[in-house]
Formats: C-alpha cells, sequence, structure tokens
C-alpha cells in the first residue's frame, strides 16, 4: 500500500467486536507537532496539530499525509455527519464537499450494515483501492460503540483488516 512512512504499520490491535469476535487491525505510532499558539476555536476540545506551517486537527494531518502519496479523501466529521478536506474556522462555517457516488456507497453500505452513523475519521482512495483511518490520541482515546459496529460492518462487507488502520498519535 502506498501509505508514508509515519503512516506504516508497525504493530497490530486486537480489537472485540460487539459479537465477541477478537480482530486484528494494523495500528501505526506516528508523532505529530503540537502547535503551541492560542486563539483558535475550541471544536470539541480537540487538539490541534502543526503541519508543514498549517494548523490541523490529526484528522487532517492524516490526510494531508495520504494526499501527498496521491490518495483522494475526506475526513468523515460524524459529528457534522459531513465530508471536510479543509480545517473549519468555526462551527457553522463547515466547508463541506462531496465524495464520488461508488465511494460513498462504500461508506453508506457499511454504515447501513452496522446501524451506525459512526466511521473511521479518514477515508481515501487510490483508484479501486480504499482506506479507512481512525485517528487516536494515544492513551487518551478509545472505540466507541458505533466504531466497533463500523468496523464489524466493513468486514463483513468485505474490507480487509489491512484497510482499517488505527492511527495512535502522540505530540511532541
Amino acid at each position: 500500500m502506498n501509505l508514508p512512512a509515519e503512516l506504516q504499520p508497525t504493530a497490530s490491535i486486537d480489537v472485540t467486536l460487539p459479537s465477541g469476535t477478537v480482530r486484528q487491525l494494523p495500528v501505526c505510532h506516528p508523532v505529530f507537532i503540537g502547535w503551541p499558539g492560542k486563539g483558535l476555536f475550541d471544536f470539541g476540545r480537540k487538539p490541534i496539530l502543526l503541519y508543514q506551517g498549517e494548523t490541523y486537527f490529526a484528522e487532517l494531518v492524516i490526510l494531508r499525509m495520504l494526499q501527498k502519496r496521491g490518495w483522494a479523501g475526506v475526513w468523515v466529521n460524524s459529528f457534522g455527519r459531513c465530508y471536510l478536506d479543509s480545517m473549519p474556522k468555526d462551527w457553522a462555517s463547515r466547508e463541506r464537499v462531496s465524495i464520488p457516488d461508488d465511494k460513498e456507497k462504500i461508506l453508506k453500505d457499511i454504515q447501513r450494515t452496522g446501524r451506525t452513523s459512526a466511521s473511521f475519521d479518514v477515508f481515501v482512495w487510490d483508484g479501486s483501492q480504499v482506506l479507512f483511518c481512525e485517528a487516536k490520541h494515544r492513551h487518551e482515546d478509545k472505540f466507541t460503540a458505533g466504531q466497533l459496529r463500523f468496523i464489524d460492518a466493513a468486514l463483513n462487507r468485505g474490507i480487509p483488516p489491512e484497510r482499517l488502520l488505527v492511527v495512535e498519535w502522540t505530540s511532541a
């Protein structure tokens, strides 16, 4: 898979699905640069990071890294139930984007099967290849019940486990 070095899986993580089945998903542990500034709006207390001179949330850092490798994609913002590809300026001014119909069908089929509006944070594609990345602030974030249903449904739909990447990040 065409991944940047920082997002190459270095281990796997056991995930217990709602059915009780335990599946292994790939995990990587990048170190992002924390933004030392102040004054940006509070978007659910999400940490703000610095990437190539710009401020981003972790989901968008991951997206930018993958875009540099030729992937197209979006941040699937489950709270706003929308797709984003840029940093929101405030709660109301999110610049929503659309995705190709065939890619949206994959995502919606998984969500429908899993009976959840949850998704992994980043959804990217390169031709027919798809990849879902879940950003987890290491030692702080856990999978939600909806995300576990999403994983189960994605696997049942035929998405290989190696296409469900857990990005356990820390900041320096």
